[in-house]
């Protein structure tokens, strides 16, 4: 999940894209404008359905 929210914020980056992407077609630019929003909603997704049991950071250790 870290490396796909990365690479959508590396998609929003207008340097990385014209990288890749020197001269994208009309739905190209489409598809990289709404890929990152996917991406999101997707890594949203699976962290409410999987939670994570790890104390956060200045939060005591637990007995459990």
């Amino acid at each position: 999940m870290p490396m796909l929210v990365f690479s959508a914020i590396a998609i929003f980056d207008h340097n990385v894209v014209s990288c890749f992407f020197p001269s994208p077609s009309h739905e190209m630019h489409e598809l990289l404008t709404a890929l990152p929003i996917g991406i999101g909603v997707l890594c949203i997704m699976l962290s409410v359905a999987f939670p994570t049991h790890r104390p956060g950071i200045g939060f005591p250790l637990s007995a459990n």
